[in-house]
């Protein structure tokens, strides 16, 4: 994932190593929601989390959201999300999606670890901040035992 975020070899116009490959797992990961919507109740609200170590937002990602370049791991699981990103500087993402088109499937049982209950998004994934009353982003600060979490509210866009 990082060869996809890699913005220098992106600015120098340097290809990337696997095209062919990140082209097969965007197709996948296409496919695999659609089976989705056969889902009991696909049309449900479910919150996603996606935790981060040692990041701080951005005032721009508040004001104008952010695409993820790279395939992005989420869990239904917000234990498994804090354990993630359980770090200095501590940032959860809480993606709001109403319908089985909004998320990533879930991968659960391709995972060394299906109790994680992965739903994986494929890469540039749109993620809007959502707004309070007063248009301002939703972003919150948590203190958990000795661990801080900013968690910011999103909506993503496939």
């Amino acid at each position: 994932n990082n060869e996809l975020r890699d913005q220098a070899r992106f600015h120098a116009r340097r290809r990337h190593l696997l095209p062919a490959t990140v082209a097969f797992i965007d197709e996948a990961l296409r496919w695999l929601r659609s089976i989705g919507a056969n889902e009991p109740q696909p049309n449900v609200e479910r919150v996603l989390y996606r935790g981060m170590k040692n990041m701080r937002v951005q005032n721009s990602f508040l004001e104008q959201g952010g695409t993820e370049l790279a395939p992005m791991s989420t869990t239904s699981e917000l234990k498994v999300a804090m354990q993630y990103s359980a770090g200095e500087h501590s940032l959860l993402l809480r993606l709001h999606t109403s319908n089985f088109a909004m998320r990533g499937p879930d991968i659960s049982f391709l995972s060394a670890f299906p109790a994680e209950r992965e739903f994986l998004f494929p890469p540039l994934t749109y993620l809007q901040p959502l707004r309070d009353n007063q248009n301002r982003p939703k972003c919150q600060t948590l203190r958990v035992d000795d661990a801080t979490f900013t968690v910011i509210d999103v909506q993503p866009t496939i």
